[in-house]
């Protein structure tokens, strides 16, 4: 089976969310031997002004990268030189390429929901055209699928994103040290974030966060969140948050090792890959009860969930959880079980494939 996958922002660009889900899954489909290629649209603007710009490349399944314009005929030429059984959409801006490909080529498409982008008039406009047309739909939660469904005519299945097992090391937390890893944003509970700095320092004296992350593609965004931290924060708390940046895996890794805890404060998840992939290493998640988290976490067992937007009991029980390291231990180790059997490779790689055969 051959796969043509169109997506946004391939590695060794990382803005987060697809493009880490994207390629976790090409490894995982490589594996159990589905031949696929990529189309990536690198920080892609498709009303930029100039010439379009790309690149033709063969490593790493790469076939384009676009990273301005519309060329639609190297698009259609690439797809001619692959030859797919079928387009895998990953990035609701990138449907009407796939449907001129399937209207030239008879193509068949199926579409991951990463995103729930219907609060954007053009977004919304997008994903509702990719879910009425597409041949099939995979979200990778039931709170995802419940909210699709009712705008889709085709077969929605749940297909979870692979979680990469960490690195081999052991785990050195350092005392009463937080960590938040993902981008700043209002549904990413961003300002819940500063609330619970705030609350978690002023009840514990020795509390520290690291806060790794940011806006990649809007520096301006990223400068206004730290901003408003600065505007907010007590006296003396600046210096016990660390604010990393957006950091590359080697560095993400050290964070995730040094951590006593990682907080989720996400008013929304289509999947929660941050937290799962803290799990995945041993950290104990603190998040808020919120679509996918719900299901990701087993409240008490593997993490722990608060309810709605309540930053107080979040840094409350953040406080508490930092003075039981045998609590934390037993919830750290059924975390990383789960995470490693629910989500391996194997696992969503053999599901994912299930799904293309309906439609090839």
């Amino acid at each position: 089976m051959r796969v043509l996958h169109l997506t946004r922002d391939y590695p060794p660009r990382n803005c987060g969310g697809i493009s880490s889900a994207v390629p976790a899954l090409v490894d995982a489909l490589a594996g159990i031997g589905v031949d696929n290629a990529v189309i990536s649209f690198d920080s892609w603007r498709g009303r930029a002004r100039g010439p379009a710009s790309f690149a033709a490349a063969a490593q790493h399944g790469i076939l384009l990268r676009i990273e301005r314009g519309s060329p639609v005929a190297e698009i259609s030429a690439a797809h001619d030189r692959f030859e797919p059984d079928l387009i895998h959409v990953h990035h609701e801006n990138l449907g009407p390429f796939a449907f001129q490909l399937r209207v030239e080529r008879n193509t068949p498409i199926v579409y991951t929901a990463h995103t729930y982008q219907w609060r954007a008039a053009r977004s919304s406009s997008d994903q509702r055209q990719l879910l009425s047309q597409s041949d099939g739909v995979l979200a990778p939660s039931h709170a995802l699928a419940e909210l699709i469904r009712p705008h889709t005519a085709a077969p929605v299945e749940i297909s979870a994103n692979v979680v990469r097992a960490p690195t081999a090391g052991q785990r050195s937390p350092a005392p009463a040290t937080v960590a938040y890893v993902g981008r700043f944003d209002h549904t990413k509970g961003t300002d819940l974030l500063f609330e619970v700095m705030r609350f978690g320092m002023r009840a514990h004296g020795e509390l520290r966060f690291v806060v790794a992350g940011g806006n990649p593609a809007n520096r301006r965004s990223e400068r206004a969140w730290r901003r408003r931290w600065l505007e907010t924060a007590e006296v003396g708390q600046e210096s016990r948050v660390r604010f990393t940046g957006w950091l590359d895996a080697e560095g993400l890794e050290e964070v995730y090792r040094r951590a006593t805890l990682q907080i989720v404060p996400s008013r929304f998840e289509t999947f929660g890959l941050a937290a799962a992939e803290g799990m995945a290493r041993g950290v104990p998640v603190v998040a808020n009860r919120a679509a996918a988290l719900a299901e990701l976490i087993d409240d008490q067992r593997t993490g722990f969930l608060i309810d709605g937007d309540d930053p107080d009991a979040m840094a409350r029980r953040i406080v508490e959880l930092c003075q039981r390291s045998d609590q934390l231990a037993a919830v750290a180790a059924a975390a990383r079980e789960t995470i490693h059997t629910r989500f391996a490779a194997p696992v969503v790689a053999a599901a994912t494939r299930s799904f293309y055969e309906r439609f090839v």
